[in-house]
């Protein structure tokens, strides 16, 4: 079977991260952890989709890799964080229905270009 361009070794060339997380804020220190691991998932580049719901272009599967195992570092002792990788073609597949309007997702974010 003949691979497609946007794969590279069987890997795809191209990866999104999707971080959801659940986690407890019935306490005051559980809201310090929990606003804690926020900053740091933004601080990290990751926007939001929804509440709780993080996304992030890495680029390559190896980048993504990489930036599992940071986040694997971040993730509070308490409480539940889900990380999904999705191809650039998986991404840009993805519907989403705002105020009840249909948006397609940009599947690769615009690059930036310094003088």
């Amino acid at each position: 079977m003949a691979r497609s361009s946007a794969e590279v070794s069987g890997r795809p060339r191209f990866v999104w991260l999707l971080v959801f997380y659940d986690l407890p804020v019935a306490e005051k220190a559980d809201r310090k952890i929990y606003a804690r691991f926020h900053k740091s998932i933004r601080k990290r580049g990751y926007e939001m989709m929804q509440f709780s719901v993080y996304r992030k272009f890495v680029g390559t599967a190896d980048r993504g890799d990489r930036e599992l195992s940071k986040l694997v570092g971040l993730c509070p002792e308490k409480g539940c964080v889900s990380v999904l990788a999705v191809t650039e073609k998986q991404m840009g597949r993805m519907t989403t229905i705002w105020d009840g309007t249909k948006r397609k997702e940009n599947a690769r974010p615009t690059q930036l270009v310094l003088f």
